[in-house]
């Protein structure tokens, strides 16, 4: 009766060893996915260009260039921003829309950046050229 006990008494220690040597393993380390081109476009006054992306995890675009919120903005629907951000991933679509008054000396140029992960990189520049 005796030997039982200490049997059983030695099996639960070593169970508990067991559990306790268990390791959880890390988190996978999500490296963000950008796109592989860059979007290059040239369009008129008063066209906009559609851009889609797929981001795989939270995500934040912006635009920046010389006129940028009045001759040029994301369409956010229906507003006019200069950044628009998800917590997702996923497809994403956006509209980049251009004025539609008509410059004879200044060339709009958008540079479009997106941003995951602590990391940026251009996928599009659009260019409204001038009309002289």
């Amino acid at each position: 009766m005796k030997m039982n006990i200490l049997n059983k008494a030695f099996a639960i220690i070593i169970a508990f060893a067991a559990i306790a040597a268990c390791k959880p393993e890390p988190d996978p380390v999500v490296v963000p996915a950008f796109p592989t081109s860059v979007i290059n476009k040239t369009v008129a006054a008063g066209e906009s260009v559609q851009i889609t992306i797929e981001p795989n995890m939270a995500w934040e675009v912006t635009i920046s260039g010389d006129g940028i919120g009045n001759m040029f903005w994301i369409d956010d629907a229906g507003m006019k921003a200069t950044r628009i951000s998800g917590k997702e991933a996923g497809i994403v679509v956006f509209d980049i829309r251009f004025s539609d008054d008509e410059e004879f000396d200044v060339n709009r140029i958008c540079e479009v950046n997106l941003e995951m992960g602590g990391q940026s990189k251009k996928i599009a520049t659009i260019t409204r050229p001038s009309l002289g």
